[in-house]
């Protein structure tokens, strides 16, 4: 039986934060006269982003993240991820563990066949969770998957620091210059192209051509 890697979606292999920095700059105006690329560089997550702290604005941020249209059509993948992905499930299973509410699992999973991403289960959140708690979902989640899921590639240190001590797979950290913790094994990848090569070392008898 093939291990498994588990694979984040949000800002890992889907561009979503591109998509919420559009649509909120679209329709309640840009904090600063500056590029979508430039805005998400200098304020990394939209809740920085004072100007949207509305009510308005954040009703309709939670509103577009539990709308199921806008997660199976209106969004892109991260560049790179596809491919890089593709490679890795060559010898490993895919599992994709996101935080995202359960109630637009099946959205995701369209999305992910759209894009042509690895075949695998989608294992989402409890919708009823609150923010805060859905790292510490994903943290045990993976932990308790452990050792028939070895690692998981994603973006998020909140993610990182939730995951129980007693983890021993490895955490592949995408986009992150410092690890927020070392009594766990991670990672850190600058982008896609580190991720493959970070796995092939962790992972060198699987990864064999």
């Amino acid at each position: 039986m093939r291990k498994l890697i588990a694979v984040d979606i949000d800002e890992t292999i889907c561009d979503t934060r591109r998509f919420w920095f559009s649509e909120l700059a679209q329709h309640f105006g840009k904090p600063i006269d500056a590029t979508i690329e430039q805005l998400i560089q200098r304020y990394e997550y939209t809740d920085r982003v004072e100007m949207w702290q509305t009510p308005d604005a954040r009703k309709w941020l939670k509103d577009a993240r539990f709308d199921p249209e806008i997660h199976r059509s209106c969004l892109e993948p991260v560049r790179g991820a596809r491919e890089s992905l593709e490679y890795i499930s060559r010898q490993f299973d895919v599992i994709y563990m996101t935080m995202r509410p359960d109630t637009i699992v099946d959205a995701t999973r369209e999305w992910l066949q759209r894009e042509q991403f690895p075949s695998g289960e989608v294992l989402a959140s409890p919708a009823l969770l609150f923010d805060g708690e859905r790292p510490g979902w994903k943290g045990r989640e993976l932990c308790a998957r452990h050792p028939n899921v070895v690692g998981l590639i994603d973006d998020h240190p909140d993610v990182a620091n939730a995951i129980p001590n007693s983890y021993r797979g490895k955490v592949f950290l995408l986009g992150q210059s410092v690890a927020p913790r070392s009594d766990i094994e991670i990672v850190l990848c600058e982008d896609w192209n580190r991720v493959v090569q970070a796995v092939a070392i962790a992972f060198p008898r699987a990864l064999q051509p």
